[in-house]
């Protein structure tokens, strides 16, 4: 099984581990593995935000006293992802 989630990532597994594809790593197509979803949906949301952060010039070190906090917005996303992930895949694994 194979699911394409869009240009830049593919999510297969093995009888172990769920894997992603990073095809934005040139020639070589850099695999990680994550032993469950919710640790996958952590890792897309992580590149994801650190992508935007970059590209949209915001830093968060700009007031030190009263950071923004971004956590239950990234907790959100990453039980949309895992539900996301288990309807694509028919829960062929936990």
């Amino acid at each position: 099984m194979k699911y394409n989630l869009n240009n830049r990532f593919i999510l297969s597994s093995d009888s172990h581990n769920w894997i992603l594809t990073d095809r934005n790593r040139g020639a070589n197509n850099q695999n990680k593995y994550f032993p469950n979803l919710k640790q996958l949906g952590s890792f897309l949301t992580d590149i994801k935000a650190k992508e935007c952060l970059a590209k949209c010039g915001i830093s968060l070190c700009d007031k030190p006293s009263a950071p923004p906090s971004y956590h239950s917005v990234i907790n959100t996303i990453v039980k949309d992802l895992e539900c996301y992930f288990k309807e694509i895949t028919n829960n062929e694994k936990n």
